[in-house]
């Protein structure tokens, strides 16, 4: 009787010796991308935040998002609070200036780590237009971000193990 070995996922697969003999695809190491190699907590956040080249596992990205989410519920918070009582116009104009500057920089960064998160499942970013789909989107989003696994190995966007993120894992 052979003997089986279970797989990555729980499937039964056959033994190693019972394997025919198919060579290996040669795939060589991607080229390295233009993210800085930096060694600093401030360039790595600035390559987390801004950046849209590399990929973030899904762990780095829940725990980022929520931490993102909180300061800029915080930003817009105390810049409600702090609204001009006065009929100023120009200090009017500079409060939604700061409130519309939040805005952008929160979806700039939602942005840049959903990127980054969809180079980890091994696709490209037109992915995000998933999110424009009602409700069936957003949670659709949400289980593609937050819970299913990355590519293991290397894929088309960047090794896991050369990345900067990989650097303070």
């Amino acid at each position: 009787m052979p003997q089986t070995t279970f797989g990555r996922r729980g499937l039964a697969s056959p033994a190693p010796a019972q394997l025919a003999y198919r060579p290996a695809p040669v795939m060589s190491a991607p080229e390295p991308t233009a993210a800085p190699q930096e060694r600093s907590l401030a360039g790595y956040f600035l390559w987390l935040l801004f950046q849209f080249d590399g990929r973030l596992d899904r762990r780095t990205y829940r725990y980022c998002r929520i931490a993102a989410n909180l300061s800029f519920v915080l930003l817009i918070t105390t810049l409600r609070s702090t609204e001009p009582a006065s009929a100023d116009p120009r200090k009017l104009l500079a409060h939604a200036l700061l409130l519309l500057g939040g805005l952008a920089l929160m979806a700039w960064t939602t942005l840049a780590m959903q990127v980054k998160r969809r180079h980890d499942r091994d696709k490209s970013w037109p992915w995000l237009f998933v999110g424009f789909i009602p409700i069936a989107g957003s949670i659709w989003v949400l289980i593609e971000t937050c819970w299913l696994d990355g590519t293991p190995g290397f894929n088309r966007f960047d090794d896991p193990k050369k990345t900067i993120a990989a650097q303070f894992a």
